[in-house]
């Protein structure tokens, strides 16, 4: 009897556990309000089971070693979930400049384990026939590992801040996935989460 109590308790604990779910290869729908297109398979780890930021992330290799959040924001929203109780935590406000909106990723990459994180080569790239913007990141995480990364940042006309943000460690990892993010990046779809996840 103890015996199989236990192993329905493990059976339910096992249930609890967070996992991720499949991206295939094509059009996916994320927690964000685009789409992207994905030449290959990935794991996704939607917003709920994310304990950093508020919206879903991508990843080849699993989160420490590569990632690609999809990111949606309305005024007054944060990229990140929580701030250390010492630091304020930044918010996304409507009419943002293109430094605000660096300034706003940098910024919530210092509340959530980097110990420096400074934008790179910032420059204007069209986003699905929008305006948008394009910049590498590179930093530092509190173990002391290098870290690089690469923002995509558009505004739709409603005012509601669309990003898609690459980060890895600088050691292999992030020049291993650096073009597919790229042309990964090309293909946002801001007409919205059409395609099924």
């Amino acid at each position: 009897m103890k015996k199989l109590i236990a192993m329905a308790l493990t059976g339910a604990l096992a249930a609890c556990v967070a996992m991720p779910s499949v991206a295939p290869a094509g059009q996916f729908a994320s927690d964000a309000d685009f789409t992207v297109t994905l030449a290959e398979d990935w794991s996704y780890w939607p917003a709920a089971q994310n304990t950093a930021t508020t919206d879903g992330y991508l990843t080849q290799d699993g989160f420490i070693l590569n990632r690609v959040h999809l990111i949606s924001l309305k005024d007054g929203e944060s990229i990140i979930k929580y701030a250390p109780k010492d630091a304020p935590r930044p918010y996304y406000s409507k009419g943002a400049s293109e430094t605000e909106i660096v300034d706003l990723v940098t910024a919530s990459l210092l509340n959530i384990g980097y110990n420096t994180m400074e934008a790179t080569d910032i420059r204007p790239a069209t986003v699905d026939g929008q305006d948008g913007m394009r910049f590498g990141l590179t930093g530092k995480w509190d173990n002391g590992a290098n870290v690089s990364g690469d923002v995509m940042a558009v505004v739709d006309g409603e005012d509601k801040l669309h990003l898609v943000m690459f980060l890895a460690p600088s050691l292999h990892y992030y020049g291993a996935l650096e073009a597919r993010v790229d042309q990964m990046m090309q293909t946002v779809d801001l007409s919205g989460a059409a395609a099924t996840s």
